[in-house]
């Protein structure tokens, strides 16, 4: 089963890769074709403009190896870890679909537009009680995620959610990086706090330590816009997030959606 129509990009292993289907801080996934075993997968490999810090190939090479630990229906498994020469990358299933960011944004957009739209609280419910199963499952084997929010959350074609991204994961007995604090990879900075500032618990923003609580704390904010369709506080910067810790306050997801037919 050759690749069907699809220009080959290039070859690395037995991998011939197909298209570029996302960016992160560290790596890049791409749609490849498996010539061993015939199938479609992704793949995963540092990015190139980051081959020449030994701290990335080694965070990278962290997140696959603590990925390989979780075994849960809504955790992408992975097939395998290559480590060639300059090349690293790793594999695992390819799952079409969309991830909730966008899902979220295109309900926001039709209920904007007076549509009805096929987010309903019932059906993204169903989703984040996946999610806080694999987390609890996470946790329970002394992993920390410490990146969560919708972007890393893909719910496939035929409803199945799964969470991506374990490149800022951690073990829960090891400290914290001690990565260059100025090293800024075009995605998540890489340095003392490491997160996404709209679900970044408010003791993470003083410095503390990530925690079970933390991850606890991203899951709040998603079940916050997935009732809402909105972020339940305004950060646009870590210094202004943390001036206006003491004055943030949550709005009920009742008064903030009225629309959105939220449960009491």
């Amino acid at each position: 089963h050759e690749p069907e129509n699809e220009a080959v990009q290039f070859s690395i292993g037995t991998y011939q890769v197909l298209t570029s289907i996302g960016k992160g801080g560290m790596g890049e996934v791409f749609l490849a074709y498996d010539t061993s075993t015939g199938r479609k997968l992704a793949l995963k490999k540092v990015r190139t403009d980051l081959l020449k810090h030994p701290q990335i190939k080694g965070r990278f090479l962290r997140e696959a190896r603590i990925t390989c630990q979780l075994t849960h229906p809504s955790i992408i498994p992975i097939y395998g870890i290559n480590h060639e020469g300059e090349e690293i990358y790793y594999t695992m299933p390819y799952v079409e679909g969309e991830n909730l960011k966008q899902i979220l944004r295109r309900a926001r957009r039709m209920e904007k537009q007076g549509d009805k739209t096929d987010a309903s609280i019932a059906s993204l419910i169903r989703i984040f009680i996946s999610i806080c199963q694999a987390i609890a499952y996470a946790h329970s084997k002394q992993v920390l995620h410490r990146d969560l929010k919708p972007e890393n959350i893909i719910v496939g074609k035929y409803g199945e959610a799964l969470i991506l991204d374990w490149g800022l994961a951690k073990l829960t007995e090891t400290k914290e990086d001690d990565l260059p604090s100025n090293l800024n990879t075009g995605g998540t900075r890489i340095g003392k706090v490491v997160g996404t500032l709209s679900y970044l618990s408010p003791e993470r923003a003083l410095g503390a330590e990530a925690s079970v609580k933390s991850d606890i704390y991203a899951l709040g904010v998603i079940l916050y816009q997935i009732l809402t369709l909105k972020m339940p506080f305004n950060r646009p910067s870590l210094k202004e997030f943390r001036k206006q810790l003491p004055l943030e306050k949550l709005v009920d997801p009742i008064e903030a959606a009225p629309y959105r037919e939220v449960p009491r």
